[in-house]
């Protein structure tokens, strides 16, 4: 085990938990309730010369850390780090608390699941200091963030869970395909209130991917109304694909598939697919004929059959199109030492331990991806979430999961600051209504006219590869909606609500008008 000073020797989560439950704010560090480390920057730094592990990297961290929490450069100008902003303060003494990365900042330690952060503060905490503008006026910088890992099983101190879980970034790995079949698994057996087991409709023609160990090759084939599970991608085509169903190669593709020449996001679908244990899949332009009009407009009309009825859809998050493909893997970074260990226990009794590491101030969570995501921009890929009562997220970094009953994220964070808002339950409730395992009750038809507005203006701001598609990249959901609202739906308008429908408003910074007209906004 990496060597510790006298002062990291006496560092523990223990510690830190007792703290926190003395004097804790989410986001912020305590002003009397800490451990208190080193007397200043100099013994630190003393105290790294002399090899402790965990003094090295909080050094480092200062070092290569901005004041706003992104990192310097390698090789870049230090003036602006950490580092040589607390060189200037006039005290350096060193104080470590834990806080946890799920909670919206300023929120009390009731609302805490998990802890996963170490806040290293030099010197006053923000705040303390005389009044200003600019808080390092104050004579204060903020807190230097570390993460805690907790690479083995789940580890409780009392009612919370501490670190979170290792990712590995081969989204291809045993382990994340493990991850994902587990959730699965619990939400069909495990979950009260979810999703009802019953097996569902297919939709019109599907990919068989063959069984798991990919002996045969994937052909298409038509369902004829048959009922079984199966899955569904949500991508980005991102321009031209070359494989794709048409008039004259259909009868082909009923015998094999061009699985080689298919785009990367085709072939890691299938193999998600495969891991999870299904045998059937469902890609648009695989399973709609690309050259005819006639079953383009048969089949869009039934997309919300498609996304709804799916076991779960497979959402390529983080693919720019269709040749980036899902199961990317990060760059592994090299090593420099040893994973630096913290005791959990202060009295070192039926001890474990925990690995502290950098944190990135832009690291990926469903939230960001939820924001900024190139899945997130398209037009089309708002009905196929709201659609879709399970969702298998491929980010760049690990994969995510949603079903009515919440969140959850390969490394265990708790849903919260790190996962997206879900306002839309009334909606969500109305569109599964007859596929959930509990019973319906009938809609608070104001909630729902209100959460259909702010998925239009959420659609409004998405993008579509054809204007002809506005329409029909939204009406999956409208149909969906239908038997709750009554009425007639008119173009992205209720006759139930006809007249508050018609008071919308452009935004003539980022209106752009859709050529050629074919029907109100």
């Amino acid at each position: 085990m990496a060597l510790k000073c006298a002062k990291c020797t006496d560092l523990s989560v223990e510690r830190l938990v007792y703290h926190a439950e003395e004097e804790f704010q989410g986001g912020s560090f305590p002003k009397v309730a800490y451990f208190k480390h080193h007397d200043s920057l100099v013994n630190l730094e003393t105290s790294a010369d002399k090899g402790c592990a965990l003094c090295r990297l909080i050094l480092r961290g200062l070092h290569e850390t901005r004041y706003d929490g992104s990192w310097v450069e390698p090789g870049g100008s230090d003036d602006s780090s950490m580092y040589s902003l607390a060189e200037d303060l006039s005290s350096s003494d060193i104080k470590i608390a834990i806080n946890s990365s799920h909670i919206y900042s300023f929120r009390s330690l009731e609302e805490v699941h998990m802890f996963d952060t170490l806040l290293v503060q030099v010197g006053p905490p923000e705040g303390l200091g005389s009044e200003h503008s600019d808080p390092y006026a104050n004579g204060s910088i903020p807190p230097l963030e570390l993460s805690i890992q907790c690479p083995r099983k789940r580890l409780h101190l009392g009612k919370y869970l501490i670190g979170r879980g290792y990712i590995d970034p081969d989204l291809a790995a045993p382990s994340n395909f493990g991850i994902s079949r587990k959730w699965l698994h619990d939400c069909q057996n495990l979950h009260e209130k979810c999703l009802s087991q019953a097996l569902q409709q297919l939709p019109s023609r599907v990919i068989d991917v063959g069984p798991a160990d990919g002996s045969q090759p994937p052909r298409l084939m038509l369902s004829l109304e048959m009922k079984d599970e199966y899955t569904a991608l949500s991508h980005c085509w991102g321009g031209k694909i070359s494989s794709v169903l048409l008039n004259d190669n259909i009868e082909s593709y009923q015998h094999a598939l061009p699985y080689e020449s298919f785009p990367a996001n085709f072939q890691h679908a299938i193999a998600i697919t495969r891991h999870l244990g299904k045998r059937y899949l469902w890609i648009d332009s695989l399973c709609i004929i690309q050259d005819s009009k006639r079953d383009w407009e048969i089949e869009s009309k039934k997309m919300y059959q498609v996304y709804r009825n799916s076991t779960l859809t497979i959402s390529a998050m983080a693919s720019r199109s269709s040749t980036h493909g899902i199961l990317t893997e990060e760059p592994i970074k090299a090593i420099e030492e040893p994973p630096i260990c913290l005791s959990t226990r202060a009295n070192g009794s039926e001890n474990e331990f925990v690995h502290i590491e950098r944190m990135s101030h832009d690291e990926e969570s469903l939230r960001s991806l939820d924001i900024s995501a190139p899945l997130s921009r398209r037009g089309w890929v708002l009905q196929e979430s709201v659609l879709s009562p399970r969702l298998l997220y491929y980010g760049s970094g690990q994969i995510y999961w949603r079903c009515p009953r919440g969140y959850q994220s390969a490394n265990r964070i708790p849903p919260g600051n790190k996962t997206p808002d879900y306002p839309l339950r009334t909606l969500s409730l109305v569109l599964y209504h007859d596929i959930l395992s509990h019973p319906f009750e009938h809609p608070d038809v104001e909630i729902l006219f209100a959460e259909y507005y702010q998925m239009v203006s959420e659609y409004s701001h998405r993008r579509l590869t054809f204007d002809s598609d506005k329409l029909p990249a939204f009406s999956g959901l409208c149909q969906g909606l239908q038997s709750a609202i009554g009425g007639d739906y008119l173009a992205g308008h209720w006759t139930k609500d006809f007249g508050f429908s018609l008071l919308w408003y452009s935004q003539d910074s980022e209106c752009r008008h859709v050529h050629p007209y074919r029907a109100p906004s």
